[in-house]
């Protein structure tokens, strides 16, 4: 639309043997030529084109964690787990596990809740959003590489804990012990990772995830 404005000729390239022939290989200095227009008003537009859909992107993305941050403030004051997930589903699509560490984050640096506070909530707060991250894809990982570590040790302790559940109880303990094994997991996120985040000024999903991991190691201690 903004490239119609400079020049009507623009029309041409809707043409659809142009578009099978010029088009497949047309550079922006040949649209410039084509519809006679200088090349720096095209570029001009296009950059603010650009500029544009980028600041409507920031602004969608702030009106996206100020209704995920009401999901929260509202199952902290005691409402239904289910109709919330109802107004998640309904208002909010195609959310990201890091739009939700930076609305706690956010939660966080405005003093509306505290680190321990989303630490106590924390299981109600994954069973809300686990079907919409569950329908993401997860983001691909390289062997080797820190991330793609984790992950593989989380499916290592969740097949674990799958085979403690359904052991019968002479083998249990054996099973806890290989479980606990894994105590260096956390060590290695706390270590590898936090540090990182922090550095970015993303200090609240590390102090909600440190106080996680304190009770999964207190539970191991429970059962050595």
């Amino acid at each position: 639309t903004e490239l119609l404005k400079l020049s009507s000729k623009i029309k041409r390239l809707k043409n659809p043997i142009v578009r099978r022939t010029i088009g497949k290989s047309a550079t922006i200095k040949d649209v410039s030529k084509l519809i006679d227009v200088d090349l720096s008003k095209i570029l001009q537009v296009i950059e603010e084109s650009m500029c544009k859909t980028s600041e409507e992107i920031e602004e969608l993305k702030a009106q996206r964690r100020e209704q995920l941050k009401e999901l929260v403030i509202d199952m902290h004051k005691g409402a239904e787990l289910e109709g919330l997930k109802q107004r998640f589903k309904e208002i909010l699509v195609d959310v990201s596990s890091s739009e939700i560490g930076e609305m706690e984050q956010s939660l966080i640096d405005e003093g509306i809740l505290k680190a321990d506070q989303i630490t106590e909530l924390c299981d109600i707060h994954v069973e809300l959003f686990k079907d919409m991250l569950d329908e993401n894809e997860r983001p691909e990982t390289v062997p080797g590489h820190p991330i793609h570590t984790y992950m593989e040790e989380n499916k290592i302790a969740m097949d674990l804990i799958q085979k403690i559940r359904s052991a019968a109880d002479e083998n249990k303990l054996e099973l806890l012990k290989e479980l606990a094994k894994l105590e260096l997991h956390y060590t290695r996120i706390e270590n590898q990772l936090f540090p990182i985040l922090e550095n970015l000024d993303i200090s609240g999903p590390p102090q909600v995830l440190w106080a996680v991991h304190d009770e999964i190691r207190a539970g191991f201690k429970e059962n050595k």
